[in-house]
C-alpha cells in the first residue's frame, strides 16, 4: 500500500513537472514544483517564506503564512486580503471572483482551500500595469498559508497554466 502511494505520488509529480523538480521549503512542510526556467525571487518579504518569478519577471507566485487570528475561517481571511487590495493606494480593484473551494493534498490527507481571483490596476508612476491576482489560503490544522500569485494582463495562457500548475502540484506535511 505504502509502495503504491509513494508510486502514485511520483506519477503525479511528474505530470506536473515536466522536467523540473519539486521544492520543499516552509521548515520541510511544504512542497511545489516550480515551472521550468522560473527562478527564485528577490522581491521577497519579511513575511514571505518563498516566492518565485517567470523568466520575463511578469509573473510571480509568493507564499507566506497568513499572519491573522486563527479564530478567522478562511473565507474571513480571504475578505481582509481583499479588503486590503482595496484601500492599497498603489493598487486600484477592478473586479474579485467569487470564491471556489478546494483542497491541497498532504501526505495521508487533504487540507482545506479557498481562492480568488482579482483584476487590478497597479499604480506605478509614470505607468499604470493591468494585472490579475490569483489569491489561495489553506488551513493545514497548524498554520493558515496565503499564496499570492500574479501576472501582468492580458495573461497568456501558459503563464495561467504555469501557475494553476504550480499551485496544484502542493503538496503539505
Amino acid at each position: 500500500m505504502k509502495l503504491y502511494f509513494l508510486l502514485a505520488i511520483f506519477i503525479a509529480n511528474h505530470a506536473f513537472s515536466a522536467g523540473s523538480e519539486r521544492v520543499v521549503f516552509a521548515e520541510d512542510k511544504l512542497s511545489v514544483i516550480v515551472p521550468d526556467g522560473w527562478k527564485k525571487s528577490e522581491r521577497n518579504t519579511d513575511t514571505t517564506l518563498i516566492g518565485w518569478e517567470s523568466p520575463d519577471e511578469t509573473t510571480s507566485v509568493f507564499f507566506q503564512k497568513t499572519g491573522y487570528d486563527r479564530s478567522l475561517g478562511m473565507e474571513d481571511i480571504l475578505d481582509e486580503i481583499i479588503e486590503e487590495f482595496e484601500v492599497s493606494e498603489s493598487i486600484k480593484v477592478k473586479h474579485a471572483a467569487n470564491y471556489k473551494s478546494g483542497q491541497v493534498n498532504g501526505v495521508g490527507k487533504k487540507f482545506p482551500a479557498i481562492f480568488s481571483t482579482l483584476d487590478v490596476t497597479l499604480i506605478a508612476n509614470p505607468k499604470d500595469f493591468e494585472m490579475e491576482f490569483y489569491l489561495f489560503v489553506f488551513d493545514t490544522g497548524d498554520v493558515q498559508y496565503f499564496i499570492q500569485a500574479s501576472s501582468t494582463k492580458p495573461v497568456r495562457d501558459i503563464r495561467k497554466k504555469q501557475i494553476m500548475s504550480l499551485i496544484r502540484s502542493l503538496v503539505a506535511r
